[in-house]
């Protein structure tokens, strides 16, 4: 893959770690899946360096995410995964999208 893009994405070593514990938490937990850094770096392109669900940057603040949570039966394939701030991932906690969505959050800068 030839990867290029006009936004700055933060060093191989942080997509590395993320995609490390997000495995590593699947296992512990059962779920099925797995991802690669390389697959949360084109993630980070896809969403243009911005929060899934508040728009903010993230740059300096990115947390993965997993959009049907583990303890709701959802996987840790990239289709499930999106990249966002630590206080949306924190305050989604093992609410899906839709719950959480229905109790007014995320609250937009």
């Amino acid at each position: 893959m030839n990867f290029e893009c006009d936004i700055m994405v933060p060093w191989y070593g942080d997509f590395a770690r993320r995609a490390n514990a997000a495995n590593a938490t699947a296992r512990k937990k059962g779920a099925k899946g797995r991802v690669t850094w390389e697959q949360l770096r084109d993630k980070f392109v896809e969403q243009r360096g911005l929060c899934a669900y508040c728009e903010t940057d993230i740059f300096y603040d990115l947390s993965v995410d997993h959009i049907v949570p583990f303890a709701k039966t959802g996987s840790n394939d990239i289709s499930n995964i999106c990249l966002c701030c630590k206080s949306c991932n924190s305050r989604k906690s093992s609410w899906d999208v839709i719950e959480w969505r229905r109790h007014g959050w995320p609250k937009r800068p």
